[in-house]
């Protein structure tokens, strides 16, 4: 019942996302295929987003409560491993296999036992380890790369995880070795994502999920995006629970166990064609077209040539806000206006919505 990710693995697709609901085997099947299937070539990168969740890996105090926070910590039960994180720095922690040792308190400790099989990453901080050799790494685990909703924002998120994959693939080109495999599970909180804005694939995404499919694919990027589909098996299994019997009926529901984008709103989102609509202006990527004889405006990725300001600049974004922003505020708040895709909506609205700073 439960997932194996491995089965996806594709050289024509090296960096490959998951959204998948809760307790399907995400994580554990890429940590469990490293241990003890054989899945990696080398070492593993395990990587999560922020320093509380990177400290929370670390094989600290005693060997009987320290392991509460080891991703490894099931693999470990279900295969008689010992296998765990290592805190060396604020910014660097190893995966070594472990023994016990007795330490000076009496207290019985888990140690290192043998060379690393692996390195573990934040991604707050991976910008301090640019010099570490990752020429050993194969593999990359970037977990839960979709934050919940209550979490604060990182400034330049996309920017870090860009500057861990160059890091990391630079190593390994250096030594002529194969690509690195870059693996990214997560659940279903938030399609306009850091990651998916930054690579520029949350229109497709969309696009999948409006079609009624489950992959995307793009191999000249060497990208995949699955949308992981519920196995009804495990769902009566899993949904007996009771955290899914308390939670039936809201968003949190539909996210973790349904595996669906709820809590963004897809309201005045649909395609439509252009034809019979006239061009009015543009701002980077969002083109808007206005009905002919009607008050219905249209932003499209359709392009053309009327009116175009550069989102990438202070002086076009300013003169768009001046012009523009509050007429289709008013617009957008009547219902007037429909957008190609969510993508799209989110990007004008924080244009509306973005200080003069323009940072």
């Amino acid at each position: 019942m439960f997932l194996n990710l491995y089965e996806y693995k594709d050289p024509k697709y090296p960096v490959q996302f998951f959204i998948g609901g809760k307790r399907r085997g995400k994580t554990y099947s890429l940590l469990n295929g490293f241990a003890v299937g054989n899945e990696c070539s080398g070492e593993l990168a395990y990587m999560r987003r922020t320093v509380e969740e990177f400290d929370s890996l670390s094989s600290i105090g005693n060997a009987e409560s320290e392991d509460s926070g080891n991703p490894f910590g099931p693999i470990n039960y279900n295969n008689g491993t010992n296998i765990g994180v290592f805190k060396h720095s604020k910014v660097i922690s190893t995966i070594h296999h472990r023994k016990e040792e007795v330490g000076k308190d009496g207290q019985l400790k888990f140690i290192p036992d043998g060379e690393r099989i692996g390195v573990g990453l934040c991604l707050s901080t991976v910008h301090k380890v640019q010099a570490a050799s990752f020429d050993n790494v194969t593999d990359l685990v970037y977990d839960e790369f979709i934050p919940l909703p209550h979490v604060r924002k990182m400034t330049g998120e996309f920017e870090a995880f860009a500057t861990s994959l160059v890091n990391i693939e630079n190593n390994r080109q250096a030594f002529d070795k194969p690509p690195l495999n870059v693996w990214c599970p997560a659940n279903a909180w938030n399609i306009y994502n850091a990651i998916f804005v930054g690579l520029g694939i949350v229109g497709e995404v969309e696009k999948v999920l409006h079609n009624g499919k489950y992959h995307y694919y793009n191999s000249d990027r060497g990208l995949a995006v699955h949308i992981l589909e519920n196995n009804p098996d495990f769902d009566r299994h899993i949904k007996q629970s009771m955290p899914a019997r308390l939670l039936g009926g809201t968003d949190v529901y539909d996210s973790i166990y349904d595996n669906r984008f709820v809590h963004n709103d897809f309201s005045c989102v649909k395609y439509m064609s252009t034809k019979g609509f006239r061009p009015v202006t543009s701002i980077g990527k969002a083109y808007v077209w206005r009905k002919q004889g009607e008050d219905l405006w249209y932003i499209s990725y359709a392009p053309h040539k009327n009116e175009l300001y550069n989102d990438k600049h202070s002086h076009d974004l300013l003169a768009f806000k001046q012009r523009w922003s509050m007429m289709l505020s008013e617009k957008f708040t009547h219902g007037k206006i429909f957008f190609e895709s969510y993508d799209l909506k989110m990007f004008v609205l924080e244009i509306f919505m973005r200080n003069a700073s323009f940072k």
